[in-house]
């Protein structure tokens, strides 16, 4: 079994539907920025927690309303789909955007790489900023598997 929630952190807003086995729809939020989540039923406590969303950090934002989302969720995995700071993912913008907000995560944070991250040389300041959680600069992606005798990585 399996939780997930989704949050829209910009004005440009997040509506997806997701299908999970055990889980109803997730839809599309009314409100601008309002999260929308799909819960699963029955032994949920044990069932790993995913909570996560993208376009997360930039000087007007909602990253601190999604953040206080996520803290009500201490043993989930948090994972972003990109954009983590706005607008070219510098250094100062992950520092003064998403380590303000988003930061206290990072160290269960699986982030993704968006292409406003990548605008700086060679995405330097997203790797530097989540570290080994980012995977290899020049290979952005990571694996993560759950289950009885599985482990992340």
């Amino acid at each position: 079994m399996l939780t997930l929630m989704l949050g829209a952190c910009t004005s440009d807003g997040l509506g997806a539907e997701v299908l999970v086995e055990g889980a109803p729809a997730l839809v599309p939020s009314t409100a601008e920025s309002e999260p929308v989540s799909a819960t699963t039923t029955g032994a949920a406590e044990a069932a790993p927690v995913l909570i996560g969303a993208g376009d997360i950090a930039a000087e007007a934002s909602e990253a601190g309303a999604t953040a206080a989302i996520i803290q009500e969720f201490p043993e989930a995995t948090v994972f972003t789909t990109g954009d983590n700071a706005y607008t070219g993912g510098s250094s100062e913008e992950f520092l003064a955007y998403c380590d303000s907000t988003w930061g206290r995560f990072k160290d269960r944070t699986r982030p993704s790489i968006g292409n406003h991250d990548a605008r700086s040389e060679g995405a330097g300041p997203y790797f530097d900023y989540f570290g080994t959680n980012a995977g290899t600069p020049g290979r952005a992606g990571i694996r993560m598997t759950w289950g009885i005798g599985t482990s992340s990585s």
